[in-house]
């Protein structure tokens, strides 16, 4: 059995999951972030990394389950694939996301993941992978999530937490813009946040040396039931372009148990080490 990256059968938009991984992980970047928002503005005190880190980890305690429709638009290995998508998330990690082709309307992938551990179903070849997210994930698409993070990928969160503040190298307001470095082990992370708001503009991710390895770019941003969201999410890596763009989403409005079931057929063919 071959690796469901290079088999034939597994090409098209299954070879295109990199939806999984934009949206998993996720326009042009909005300079008005503030004037299209409502958005509580940062203290009028001088922002340190702590006091930013502090702001950033309340709004995300406001988010406790999440029900969205998107549209993917992607380019990977020069191919270019269109689909639509539900996720359905609860606070914990417990994350379910349904991927169909748009012009088809048929099913293409189910996923579920719970922590760091990813199941991924595979309709069209009747094939499952389980293993740890960025694992999966690049084992499916080719297409590296650890930079960011699963959930934080997929919901357009900022990426900045208080484990980051001792690496923080720079840290700097200019015009609106507030600049964080943060020199990772591996890593550096260049991030943007518009200045009065805080909310996450722009994330890069690249070598010491300098060469770049990821980016993402949020824009849109809308408040929902309170919690500030970008509407778009557009992953970069190397050629690779995945855009995602919710449509409908409700917040915090209640999940049940059975929306974070996936379905697996009992013939469906486990895949070991992506083989």
């Amino acid at each position: 059995m071959t690796s469901p990256r290079c088999a034939g059968g597994l090409t098209g938009f299954i070879r295109g999951n990199c939806v999984l991984a934009a949206i998993l992980a996720v326009t042009a970047l909005s300079s008005c972030a503030s004037s299209k928002l409502q958005l509580p503005l940062l203290p009028e005190t001088p922002v340190t990394p702590g006091g930013l880190v502090a702001v950033l980890a309340h709004r995300e305690s406001l988010l406790h389950d999440l029900q969205a429709r998107f549209g993917i638009d992607l380019r990977v290995d020069g191919i270019r694939q269109k689909g639509t998508g539900a996720l359905t998330y609860r606070a914990g990690d417990a994350l379910k996301l349904d991927i169909a082709d748009r012009l088809l309307g048929i099913g293409v992938m189910s996923a579920l993941a719970h922590g760091d551990s990813l199941s991924v179903y595979l309709h069209r070849e009747n094939r499952l992978l389980r293993g740890g997210s960025a694992e999966v994930l690049h084992t499916i698409t080719g297409v590296n999530v650890a930079y960011y993070g699963l959930r934080r990928s997929l919901l357009g969160l900022p990426n900045f937490t208080a484990a980051d503040t001792d690496r923080v190298a720079q840290f700097e307001v200019l015009a609106d813009s507030l600049i964080v470095e943060v020199l990772d082990p591996v890593w550096t992370r260049h991030l943007r946040f518009h200045a009065p708001t805080g909310v996450l503009l722009e994330e890069k991710v690249s070598t010491p040396g300098g060469r770049l390895l990821s980016s993402r770019h949020l824009s849109d941003y809308r408040m929902e039931a309170g919690v500030a969201l970008p509407r778009t999410v557009r992953l970069r890596q190397g050629d690779d372009r995945i855009t995602v763009r919710y449509r409908r989403r409700v917040v915090n409005g209640g999940i049940t148990d059975v929306r974070l079931n996936l379905t697996i057929p009992s013939d469906a063919v486990e895949l070991i080490d992506g083989f």
